[in-house]
């Protein structure tokens, strides 16, 4: 007889030799059995969504896709070497965003080039045009760094009737933004391409340890020793992007020298980019002229815009390093 035969007749067999209440005692722990299991899996599905996710509320849960190399290099060991986590997509107003934590277990930093790509429902997908690829900078052995890519605003297009100057109308295709009620119905970013180091002419995207994280630094005297008749005192220096352009802010003062010569000082707006060995800020025409009163004590602003690095490798990374200095 077969094994499922045999074990249906003997279940059935036992069953009737049990008397009414015992029968419904079985069918009522049998019941609360497939209520636990059924609760359980209900559970485990809900936990592996928000972990998906991992975002703030209305955020949609994805992953990165990293089938790359068709249109840029994209080389295997960094590619391999890049863990992604907390993958979400999320609309902010018409605007849609893109969140990531990329961690590179390389002992060289990495450019990835990802294109923000999602879908809305009921309007396909979005984030794939040309040009639409952002690159980020990954340091070595990284500890995880997080960035939010800023998708645009997705627009659909509708027939539209124009009344032309004559009084006649013609129909024509108009772009309007997608209302913002309309929700993501997927989160796929795609990993375009990735090597090893700084890729010249990228606009990098900033990491999200802060809107724009200031780099804080002091201030130096390089004044020749029988110049420094007198002494500056700097706080809140720090330097941040802004734009496209790097800024240096300092809040100087100075005691009360009567005697003095000095009238102004040179600030020269030095600072340093994450991953590169080259100083910026400090080529001729980057300096600025402040005037100094010797005859009163005062404390003023001071804000130097430093520009864009001169070589454009290095545009948008992140800053490490804040160090002006005067002469």
């Amino acid at each position: 007889m077969n094994p499922l035969k045999q074990a249906a007749a003997s279940f059935w067999a036992q069953w009737n030799q049990l008397d009414k209440k015992a029968r419904i005692a079985f069918a009522v722990g049998f019941g609360v059995l497939l209520l636990a299991v059924a609760g359980g899996v209900i559970g485990a599905v809900s936990n592996k969504r928000s972990t998906v996710s991992g975002g703030p509320p209305g955020s949609v849960g994805g992953s990165l896709e990293k089938d790359c190399g068709r249109f840029i290099p994209c080389d295997k060991e960094e590619r391999d070497g890049l863990a992604v986590s907390k993958v979400w997509c999320r609309r902010e107003g018409l605007h849609v965003v893109v969140h990531l934590i990329l961690r590179n277990r390389l002992p060289r930093s990495v450019t990835a080039s990802i294109v923000p790509r999602y879908e809305l429902k009921g309007h396909g997908r979005y984030g794939t045009e040309f040009g639409s690829e952002q690159a980020v900078y990954v340091g070595p052995r990284s500890t995880p760094n997080s960035f939010l890519l800023d998708a645009g605003v997705p627009k659909a297009s509708r027939l539209v009737n124009v009344r032309t100057v004559g009084g006649a109308v013609d129909v024509v295709r108009r772009e309007f933004p997608v209302p913002r009620k309309v929700p993501i119905s997927n989160c796929s970013p795609r990993l375009l391409g990735i090597q090893a180091g700084i890729v010249p002419g990228l606009n990098y995207v900033l990491e999200r340890s802060g809107p724009n994280p200031k780099v804080y630094g002091r201030l130096t005297d390089r004044r020749e020793s029988y110049l420094r008749d007198l002494r500056i005192i700097a706080s809140h220096v720090w330097c941040k992007w802004r734009d496209n352009d790097v800024v240096v802010h300092l809040t100087l003062r100075h005691p009360r020298t009567p005697h003095s010569l000095t009238d102004y000082i040179t600030v020269v707006p030095r600072y340093r980019v994450r991953g590169s060995p080259i100083v910026h800020g400090d080529y001729l025409g980057a300096e600025k002229d402040v005037s100094i009163d010797p005859r009163k004590v005062e404390t003023k602003d001071v804000v130097v815009i430093a520009g864009t690095p001169k070589d454009v490798v290095f545009k948008r990374l992140p800053l490490s390093k804040c160090e002006p200095y005067y002469d």
